[in-house]
Formats: C-alpha cells, sequence, structure tokens
C-alpha cells in the first residue's frame, strides 16, 4: 500500500494542476490508511476493550456471591402456611 500511495503523485502528476494532486493523493491517503487501522482493529479487538479489568471485576463479584452463606428459604423458617 505504501508503494501505491508514493506512486499516485507520479501517475496523476501528468493530467492534474499540483494543488489537485495534492488535494486527491490526501484524500486517497487519509481513505486507505482508516480501512487499514479498522482492519487492525477487527483482527485483534481484545487490544482495545480493558478484558483484565473486565475479568477481574466480575471474579470479585463471584467470589462475593460464593462467599454469601444460600438465603434460607420460607419453609425452613417456619413460617409456612402448612404448618
Amino acid at each position: 500500500m505504501l508503494l501505491w500511495l508514493l506512486g499516485l503523485p507520479a501517475v496523476l502528476a501528468g493530467s492534474m494542476s499540483p494543488a489537485h494532486i495534492s488535494l486527491w493523493v490526501f484524500l486517497v491517503s487519509y481513505i486507505f490508511v482508516g480501512i487499514e487501522e479498522v482492519g487492525v482493529q477487527v483482527e485483534q479487538p481484545f487490544e482495545i476493550t480493558p478484558m483484565t479489568r473486565l475479568c477481574n471485576v466480575i471474579m470479585l463479584n463471584l467470589e462475593e456471591a460464593l462467599a454469601m452463606p444460600p438465603p434460607a428459604e420460607a419453609s425452613e423458617q417456619g413460617g409456612g402456611a402448612d404448618e
């Protein structure tokens, strides 16, 4: 891609003014580099998201939930209507 972007001004040199060449090279480069960056982010999505922090929060919540005794049921408390 780098060679293509570097060769683009030479190809456009005979057909446009230097100001138009600069504008088109900038626009095309911006679009292609943006598409390349999106492709890199799609390939490695977990480098963007804070997975370590998210996993630590989930682990702490699970440890807290498992450390608490289970709630007593209504039938064990003796408050049921069957008695």
